[in-house]
């Protein structure tokens, strides 16, 4: 598996469409054969702060993924609504087997 954990902050005056393009883009990457989890967060206290957390099959799906149209898509139109670099982390998983955990 290969995990990425991506950091974006986006100026105040787009956060809604933002939130709206981002969700095409989860949806859409969400459908490739590499693809694991595709997951996006809105932090609960900063709303112009969003996460999202990528796991992939094999590093290669991630390259795949920066070639499908949905992710050009994305990219391109949302690089001006971000007030900073987006940071990316690569994480690996320490526990592989889900275990049951109560709520």
């Amino acid at each position: 598996m290969f995990t990425m954990l991506v950091s974006i902050e986006v100026l105040p005056d787009f956060t809604d469409p933002f939130i709206e393009i981002t969700l095409q883009n989860v949806l859409n990457s969400r459908q490739e054969a590499g693809v694991v989890h595709f997951d996006f967060y809105q932090d609960t206290e900063n709303p112009t702060s969003f996460k999202l957390l990528e796991v992939y099959r094999q590093e290669d799906d991630r390259t795949e993924h920066q070639k499908t149209e949905h992710f050009k898509l994305w990219k391109s139109t949302v690089a001006p609504w971000m007030a900073s670099e987006r940071t990316r982390v690569f994480l690996a998983n320490l526990c592989t087997e889900n275990e049951d955990v109560e709520q």
